[in-house]
């Protein structure tokens, strides 16, 4: 598993960001597609003990892009 990927744009690396009971986990993949799993444990799905969860494919850009804003947002690494 490759930990960072880049291009003239930018760069995806591999790894968990969080924020307050969200958690983002990024991983690349081949033929430059991103898996982006997100899993959410806080507020109403905490009040009912459930952990909501989903994850996708997506290219490097919208990758990139997304990573940016958790960034932005103030998301912590955490691996």
């Amino acid at each position: 598993m490759k930990a960072i990927a880049s291009n003239e744009k930018g760069m995806v690396v591999t790894g968990t960001w969080v924020s307050e009971g969200h958690t983002v986990t990024f991983i690349i993949l081949e033929n430059n597609l991103i898996k982006v799993s997100e899993s959410f444990q806080g507020g109403v799905w905490k009040i009912h003990g459930k952990t909501w969860s989903t994850s996708k494919e997506v290219s490097f850009i919208e990758a990139m892009e997304e990573q940016d804003r958790y960034v932005k947002w103030g998301y912590i690494r955490t691996t």
